[in-house]
């Protein structure tokens, strides 16, 4: 047998019977933690646009208590990675904007234009760009993770899968709570809900939230701040107006605001350091970074606060006809303005930074009519309308402290060290949708079929790649490539496509708690504008849409009166054009391309053992194998190397455990061990960008008074203080840079919060 299949399958069994044969009961149809026991109420989704019980969905669905998020400390969308099998995430634009990767699909393009293949959901409302997805973790009512492709219900940009943030809404009676944090890094949290009818039609809810800390990646340049700090806070003011029980009209108002200090770069100089191949001999300012920095320690500059403002609005109303249909409008806008400094050499010098500037306006409706029926078939109808138009630009500062730091010197060396790259455009995108998603029951069999048919237009315009001086002077137009003669010169370039989406599937239902269900489905990724074009004209280009097809087969069950649930899952994926940015080995033009194709297969399972209302295990086992089947990148053929940021392997398992109950109230365990395989960050699979297998081990300790009313929670993450990257990026291998750049995970953090429920 292999050996790392043997060496895996070992930690896993370590973990697993370590653990009591831990199973997650925070995952898929699972119970979650002390609310969600298997003998009380479960957690009710809306992944296919009706309220139902996940186990009741034939795929693969996680979902997650508001209460697991909270007292497991989850602030920000990348912490549910160790929640949720096979889901990955690197955060090369920031922990609250990370990009996922689930089953393998991921994207190589960080670009603050790109919407990625997993998409992002509040209240259903799709939030595509990064400057829109803001705060979200606050006041939730649950977070559904949906894997595989979801190109009926959800549309494009849903290759992989996606994620639902569901807030909790206003309700007919006063309520609410408040919570307090502290913990290292001189971290204090705290938030707030208050929720009161105003009316016997009328119900308000109102919710607020802040957290702010240090750093925790140490600055030991003199007179600079830390990396990776905290200062974030978000309001939401939500009306639910219900005059009979037939219409219901939900508006939600939501503003949030985030200005820490940026993530920092964790950077590791080739041979002869940092920048030596531009730097004169022997200059200070070659870097190599020095034995004695710890592994949470950096010499850089920080180049301020990254902000991000967001404001949305959204209004979901729903009609119950007397005839068992449902009529249902959700209609949205989102506002964002992002922007990110990033001292990208992680050095003592200015041999490369980077400003990223992103603002977003979206607009987005949808309409469905559902059926509400007994009969034995039932189905959804809808049509979709999306509009998002982006300001982006990107500021390149290349080797800005070469001596003599002038326009002349700029001019000199052919317009790339002490020079400033700037590169600034609109983009404008419109998607129209029909869908259709219907089911029909024959006695233990259902029949499962949905169709989705979109049309896409875009258009970047107003594209041009500014070359300036140190001194802030424009020197040369690269793009579109007018020189001196037209600084003014711009570009533009559009597309208009359209997609027939859809899925089939059958389920064998054996009784309420235990079915098998078979699907085939298919999904796309939009097409894609290059960013990323900033000295040739060539680099001024756009990707095709990616497609994937998927296969998908599991059970769903519980068992022993739901003391024991059992879910697994196997699949298969087609994946065609996935989209990549590419360099040209001759010109060095940097372009998007799209891989020919690649296959994926892998397994999984949820399984949660309620023993009884003081004791529960669970856990999530994810195997995966991705690879390439054709294609070409930076001009190498890539065909046979695994996809990036798939892992073969990936587990986690914990325990809730009620070790004291009386008087005083209940004291419970929650400790969580998760492990991830090694994993390659570059379709090169090079040795020395990959991440080894490393394990994580998260917790928390409740107390909850004999009234239910006080928690205080205990909490802490990565508690062995294990060092790992989540991102890599070659910056060495023929470039004057000379160094990989790394983006790291955080150390040990933990801390206490306090909450009171009225």
């Amino acid at each position: 047998m292999n050996k790392d299949l043997l060496r895996h399958a070992s930690r896993a069994a370590m973990m697993i019977c370590g653990l009591g044969t831990a199973m997650p009961a925070l995952a898929q149809t699972a119970p979650a933690p002390a609310a969600d026991t298997a003998t009380g109420p479960e957690i009710l989704v809306v992944a296919q646009k009706r309220k139902e019980r996940a186990q009741d969905i034939p795929g693969t669905i996680v979902a997650i208590s508001a209460e697991t998020l909270a007292r497991a400390h989850v602030t920000q969308a990348g912490d549910i990675v160790s929640l949720v099998p096979n889901l990955h995430s690197s955060n090369t634009t920031g922990d609250s904007t990370p990009l996922f990767s689930l089953r393998g699909i991921s994207m190589s393009d960080y670009s603050l234009n790109q919407d990625g293949p997993i998409a992002t959901y509040y209240n259903e409302v799709y939030k595509g760009n990064p400057a829109l997805l803001g705060l979200g973790f606050f006041d939730v009512d649950h977070l559904e993770v949906l894997s595989g492709p979801q190109g009926t219900l959800y549309g494009k940009n849903t290759t992989g899968g996606a994620v639902n943030l569901i807030d909790r809404a206003p309700t007919f009676d006063t309520n609410g709570y408040a919570t307090v944090g502290f913990g290292n890094y001189n971290a204090f949290t705290g938030s707030a809900a208050f929720n009161t009818a105003l009316s016997p039609t009328l119900a308000l809810r109102v919710a607020v939230t802040g957290d702010v800390a240090d750093g925790w990646f140490k600055d030991v340049t003199p007179g600079q701040p830390a990396f990776d700090s905290k200062r974030d806070w978000g309001a939401r003011v939500s009306l639910l107006y219900k005059p009979n029980s037939q219409f219901s009209a939900l508006l939600r108002l939501e503003q949030t605001f985030q200005d820490p200090y940026n993530y920092g770069i964790y950077a590791q100089p080739g041979p002869g350091g940092e920048g030596a191949s531009v730097y004169a001999p022997g200059s200070p300012l070659i870097y190599a970074r020095p034995a004695s920095l710890g592994n949470w320690q950096t010499q850089s500059y920080n180049d301020g606060r990254r902000r991000n403002l967001t404001q949305s609005a959204s209004l979901t109303m729903n009609y119950d006809f007397d005839n068992g249909l449902a009529l249902t409008s959700i209609t949205s806008y989102d506002y964002g303005d992002l922007v990110i400094p990033e001292h990208t050499s992680g050095a003592p010098n200015d041999s490369i930074a980077i400003w990223y500037y992103d603002t977003a306006r979206q607009f987005t409706q949808d309409l469905r009519l559902t059926t509400k029926w007994s009969r034995p078939w039932n189905f959804i109808l809808g049509a979709y309308y999306n509009r998002e138009m982006v300001w982006n630009a990107n500021r390149f500062q290349l080797f800005t402290d070469l001596p003599p730091v002038s326009d002349a010197s700029c001019a000199a060396n052919a317009y790339s060290a002490d020079c400033i790259v700037q590169n600034q455009f609109n983009q404008l995108k419109h998607s129209y949708a029909l869908y259709f998603d219907g089911n029909w029951r024959l006695g233990n069999v259902v029949l499962r079929a949905g169709l989705r048919y979109n049309w896409d237009d875009g258009r970047q315009y107003n594209f041009n790649s500014i070359v300036y001086g140190p001194t802030g002077d424009p020197l040369y137009n690269n793009i579109p490539g007018t020189g001196t003669s037209n600084l003014g010169a711009t570009a533009a370039q559009s597309f208009s496509t359209s997609r027939l989406t859809g899925k089939l599937g059958i389920d064998y239902i054996v009784d309420r708690n235990v079915h098998f269900y078979g699907t085939w489905s298919t999904g796309y990724r939009g097409n894609s504008f290059n960013a990323q074009a900033f000295f040739l004209p060539q680099e001024f280009n756009q990707a095709l849409p990616e497609t994937i097809s998927a296969f998908e087969a599991g059970e769903k069950g519980q068992f022993f009166n739901r003391h024991l649930t059992v879910n697994l899952a196997g699949f298969y994926y087609r994946y065609h054009d996935q989209q990549f940015i590419s360099v040209d080995p001759t010109t060095a033009a940097q372009t998007l391309v799209n891989l020919d194709r690649s296959h994926i297969y892998g397994a999984e399972s949820q399984i949660a053992l309620w023993i009884n209302d003081k004791l529960s295990l669970h856990s999530n086992l994810g195997w995966l194998s991705a690879k390439v089947d054709q294609g070409v990148v930076d001009g190498l053929n890539v065909s046979g190397n695994q996809l990036i940021n798939a892992p073969h392997f990936s587990i986690d398992g914990g325990i809730d455990w009620t070790v004291a109950e009386g008087n005083f109230g209940a004291i419970s365990l929650h400790p969580l061990l998760s492990h991830v395989s090694s994993q390659f960050f570059d379709i090169h699979n090079k040795a020395f960008l990959t991440q080894n297998g490393y394990e994580l081990f998260d917790g928390h300790i409740d107390w909850v008074s004999p009234d239910k009313q006080w928690t205080l929670t205990v909490w802490g993450k990565n508690i062995a203080n294990r060092f790992y990257f989540t991102s890599r990026y070659d910056l060495e291998t023929g470039s004057a840079f000379n160094f990989i750049y790394n983006h790291i995970g955080a150390p040990r953090t933990f801390g206490f919060t306090l909450s009171r429920k009225f």
